[in-house]
């Protein structure tokens, strides 16, 4: 949390609104759509229902809102990172690696591998994870970082070659 007051949050969004007009437009459009149809589909074809939306208590209405325009916004990113976790582990199957992504949170894929497949696992990871659906309008950017404990979770940079 960024630890401010909502009188300081009201004044960073209204901010943003005024520099970046069409933000606020796309939301009051996306608000529009829901209260209409009682779901939002997002970029990557996922629905979402929002059958509270014609409720009678305004904070599940606006609870609906919240909800629809995060899944528009940040669902495809974890589409994505769904589906490439499954591309990641289908590789690792068919290719007889030891390795296997075991952890998945948010946009993050944690995958232990033994030391004598690492190179070859994170340059294949790095390559599936950047594979972007066309409708993407810029490219996805991996990084790729090496812990060797779950202590560690900074580990070092790692850009396929090890040292």
């Amino acid at each position: 949390t960024l630890q401010i007051s909502e009188r300081e949050a009201a004044k960073i969004v209204n901010g943003i609104f005024a520099r970046y007009p069409e933000v606020r437009y796309y939301i009051e459009a996306c608000h529009q759509f829901i209260r209409r149809e009682g779901y939002v589909r997002n970029i990557d074809g996922r629905i979402r229902g929002f059958p509270n939306v014609w409720s009678n208590k305004q904070s599940l209405i606006n609870a609906c809102f919240r909800e629809g325009f995060n899944h528009e916004v940040q669902g495809p990113a974890s589409d994505l990172t769904l589906k490439a976790a499954v591309r990641v582990w289908n590789f690792l199957e068919q290719n007889g690696f030891k390795s296997r992504p075991i952890l998945l949170v948010h946009d993050n894929l944690a995958t232990d591998s033994p030391p004598e497949e690492r190179d070859q696992v994170y340059q294949s990871q790095k390559t599936i994870m950047e594979d972007a659906p066309p409708w993407m309008l810029v490219p996805a950017k991996t990084d790729i970082r090496a812990c060797k404990t779950w202590g560690d979770p900074k580990g070092i940079d790692y850009y396929g070659t090890t040292n």
